[in-house]
């Protein structure tokens, strides 16, 4: 083969390289991401701090990708901290986001002064296959939440162990569920987040008939399987419950 001939041929290849590097991006699949950060008010403030972020929503994250609202944990190591979550986006819609001027010195104008301290920024993507929405959850403004972080190497039976437990949240058809995968590691322990939303306390004293559902839908034996697989692909989960702030 002359230099000609291999001359064009390189090039041939680098233009079908591009092409399908350029269909592959076109062709990406759309996400549902959140972005959280967690906010602790100044101490006797609070009030004062939700109607400030309230009013800071309401003039510049109301709808779109950069609606926004305001969640207050009520148990574990961070209650009484807040977290603003803003979504469900694309790492794209941050080019759109409200930045300087107006927005940035309302925030700081209106909202800053009742901040005693910025937390950890996160952003979670929404993993639909796992989760289940049930058609009358959207009143619900009580959340459990799991922080969870998965053994080394275990992703696989960790997401395999969840698909069953949702198979069967699905199947009841009454209990939402949510699957959250962290675009960042920290190394906290916070590689996923389940959300279990409820609408009142006394919903965690109702008997959750969940193990039997399970054995019904997977067969005889299938929890002590679940149980198994989920105690070691799980090195450490976090529990906590959230409320929306209104």
């Amino acid at each position: 083969m002359n230099a000609k001939n291999i001359l064009t041929l390189l090039l041939l290849l680098v233009f079908l390289f591009n092409s399908d590097q350029t269909i592959a991006q076109k062709m990406k699949e759309k996400y549902a991401m959140f972005s959280t950060e967690q906010i602790r008010a100044v101490k006797g403030k609070e009030k004062e701090f939700e109607t400030a972020v309230k009013a800071h929503n309401e003039k510049y994250h109301k709808e779109g990708t950069h609606q926004a609202w305001l969640r207050k944990f009520l148990t574990g190591p961070k209650a009484g901290t807040y977290v603003w979550i803003s979504g469900p986006k694309m790492f794209s819609d941050f080019e759109t986001r409200p930045g300087e001027g107006a927005h940035a010195d309302d925030w700081s104008n209106n909202v800053d002064p009742y901040v005693k301290h910025y937390g950890t920024v996160e952003f979670w993507k929404n993993n639909e296959k796992l989760s289940f929405t049930a058609p009358d959850s959207e009143g619900n403004k009580l959340s459990q939440v799991w922080y969870i972080a998965i053994e080394k190497g275990a992703g696989k039976k960790f997401s395999d162990a969840l698909a069953k437990a949702v198979a069967v949240s699905t199947k009841i058809g009454t209990d939402s569920f949510h699957t959250y995968y962290t675009s960042f590691k920290g190394g906290d322990g916070r590689d996923v987040a389940l959300v279990f939303p409820f609408g009142k306390w006394s919903d965690l004293d109702i008997d959750d008939p969940f193990m039997d559902n399970f054995v019904e839908l997977h067969g005889e034996g299938s929890w002590e399987i679940f149980l198994d697989d989920w105690n070691s692909s799980t090195a450490k989960i976090t529990q906590l419950v959230s409320e929306l702030v209104e």
